[in-house]
């Protein structure tokens, strides 16, 4: 049987969520980052591409992550429900993107 690999984590996340995880939790930038990360997530959390899956700190993965948590849905990194998000959910995620629910 063939190991599973962890996804990227810094490939597989919006440009401003991983520098946000980037950044030193006493720095001036985290926040900033942060407010850039959410729009970003947001956006993505659209029907088009979907947030079935986010990491453990809420932040939804990109469409390649998305398509790598189907694959890989037993994954710590794969969770559609997140206790302690970093932020507050955005409207839409959770949602089963077109493409996962074909194959469903």
């Amino acid at each position: 049987m063939a190991r599973k690999h962890l996804p990227p984590l810094l490939l597989l996340l919006n440009k401003y969520c991983r520098q946000y995880l980037d950044e030193p939790k006493e720095s001036s930038k985290r926040q900033k980052k942060l407010d850039k990360c959410r729009p970003q997530d947001c956006q993505q959390a659209k029907e088009e591409v979907g947030c079935h899956y986010m990491n453990p700190n809420g932040f939804c993965w990109i469409d390649s992550g998305q398509h790598w948590c189907a694959e890989n849905k037993g994954s710590a990194w794969c969770l559609t429900e997140v206790p302690n998000p970093t932020y507050e959910k955005c409207e839409g995620q959770g949602l089963v993107a077109d493409w996962e629910a074909a194959e469903t």
